[in-house]
């Protein structure tokens, strides 16, 4: 391995005579750099072309005094290190700077942009990047390979119209990430596969637009959009402790992932797409904040609780499913000028305000085993199919419908917004001869409406009912109940219930 400096009096990369094997002032002879070779310029050193002809490479490249220019004419190959001088040195060309490093690598600038493309290029196993100083990075930039990447130290911000991170299962490490184009600039991020940023921190603050194209990118870090209009294509994984500071901007898509994954919000969380939680438990937390999904949400958690003091919030038009075991503790609310869909059996939701939107319920089912309450703050609420196992709360500014009401439990209580309406075609409510289950309005003394229409069925024991109004609809009769004075068109059935044919006899 040989050291060689590029001479006061060079021209170009590919002349021999424009190196030397000793620095300024006095030259001797030296060659143009293999593989094998440091190429070193100094204060000293004139403006250099890497010129076509031949595969231009060195080993390291050194250019920390260095304040003339390096051209890009051709690709430059470095298998080492690279140390970039002050701003005073400039790069230009068309042409790449390509690094092919083995397990470790070091870049660092005394404050050169590197302006023209940087690709980072490993095959196979890891590596470590240790970023010595901060870096920007004006030209495109490519991260190729299947390498799983560490990033240590400093800040690298990209200004470029072209980021690409190919083929890579991971990049983690202390490093912070900057997207900060110029105004009138367009940057696209983009990966021909799934990406992972694990790293201090994600940031994208730039006068201009930002487009991230990835299937599936994972973030497991602080995100924090300042400025800057960005578009994103995809879905993003939540994986690991993250913090986002999304302000101002919207994600397509988003799942979480990770039985430890806690996500803490610094402003509202915007999908344009859908949000799953596919498996696993995911914890949201911002007190006042809310993720606004504009599509689908899927809870189809099996392994816990999702939980947190966040609200999701559906905005648009899309459907609520999943077959979550494990309880939604974060409010779920429906506020939209859309169509929101219940589908299949949701047997997870626990706290539920609804707003507005167009509901359309038929042939779902709401099951509450655990504690559960709802707030109806609008008309047009409706659900195909109710039950619940334990206490339940309706509240709010209206009432809503039901296809089929079931409420069953020892001691259970059931309580439904005074002087609202309610309705059921079909209302199943039953406690035990040893306690009954309670019916009732929210006011004592006010009296809550629960009408079921003549020729619904009733299946209705043990239960005592306080300031319940059915005079709209039949009379509802209840074996072995109590019934409350204020209770109206409830009535007592006389003796064992036997099977002759009406709907509501047991």
């Amino acid at each position: 391995m040989a050291t060689y400096y590029f001479r006061s009096t060079g021209t170009n990369w590919g002349a021999t005579g424009d190196w030397s094997a000793t620095p300024s002032p006095t030259y001797s002879a030296g060659a143009v750099p293999t593989t094998l070779d440091n190429a070193v310029f100094e204060a000293a050193s004139a403006n250099c072309i890497i010129n076509a002809g031949a595969t231009r490479n060195c080993l390291n490249l050194t250019c920390t005094s260095y304040t003339g220019t390096l051209t890009f004419d051709t690709e430059l190959i470095v298998t080492g290190n690279v140390a970039l001088g002050s701003s005073s040195m400039t790069m230009a060309g068309s042409s790449s700077l390509r690094l092919t490093p083995g397990t470790t690598l070091s870049l660092s600038s005394l404050g050169c942009i590197c302006s023209v493309t940087m690709i980072i290029q490993k095959s196979t196993g890891t590596a470590t990047l240790t970023w010595g100083s901060n870096w920007t990075q004006s030209g495109a930039f490519i991260l190729s390979g299947t390498t799983a990447w560490t990033w240590n130290g400093n800040t690298i911000t990209f200004k470029g119209s072209s980021v690409q991170w190919n083929n890579l299962s991971s990049v983690v490490g202390t490093s912070a990430l900057v997207f900060a184009p110029d105004l009138g600039t367009t940057m696209n991020i983009t990966s021909s596969t799934n990406a992972r940023w694990a790293m201090a921190s994600v940031t994208i603050n730039g006068a201009g637009d930002v487009n991230i194209n990835i299937s599936l990118l994972t973030l497991s870090t602080i995100f924090t959009h300042i400025n800057g209009a960005v578009t994103h294509t995809g879905t993003i994984l939540l994986a690991g402790f993250n913090t986002f500071d999304a302000s101002g901007m919207s994600f397509q898509n988003c799942q979480t992932n990770n039985s430890t994954n806690t996500t803490t919000l610094i402003s509202d969380l915007n999908f344009t797409g859908n949000f799953t939680i596919p498996s696993s438990i995911a914890n949201i937390n911002g007190p006042g904040i809310n993720v606004n999904i504009g599509g689908n949400f899927t809870n189809n958690n099996a392994g816990g609780s999702p939980s947190g003091t966040a609200k999701i919030v559906m905005t648009g038009t899309g459907t609520i499913s999943g077959t979550s075991t494990g309880n939604l503790s974060n409010t779920l609310i429906i506020n939209t000028s859309g169509t929101i869909t219940f589908s299949g059996t949701i047997s997870w939701l626990r706290t539920f305000i609804f707003t507005s939107g167009t509901i359309v319920s038929t042939g779902s089912t709401v099951a509450c085993p655990a504690v559960s309450s709802f707030t109806i703050n609008n008309s047009g609420f409706n659900l195909a199919n109710f039950s619940a196992l334990n206490n339940v709360v309706f509240s709010g500014t209206h009432g809503c419908t039901f296809e089929t009401y079931t409420g069953q439990g020892t001691g259970v209580t059931h309580t439904f917004g005074s002087n609202l309406i309610y309705t059921t075609n079909s209302l199943t409510f039953l406690g035990v001869a040893s306690n009954n289950a309670i019916i009732r309005s929210s006011t004592p003394g006010t009296t809550t409406i629960l009408t079921v229409p003549y020729g619904g069925s009733l299946d209705v024991g043990h239960v005592t009912a306080t300031d319940i109004d059915s005079s709209n609809g039949r009379t509802i009769w209840v074996y072995k109940g109590t019934i409350g004075a204020a209770t109206l068109n409830w009535q007592q059935l006389p003796t064992i219930p036997k099977t002759i044919g009406v709907p509501w006899v047991r």
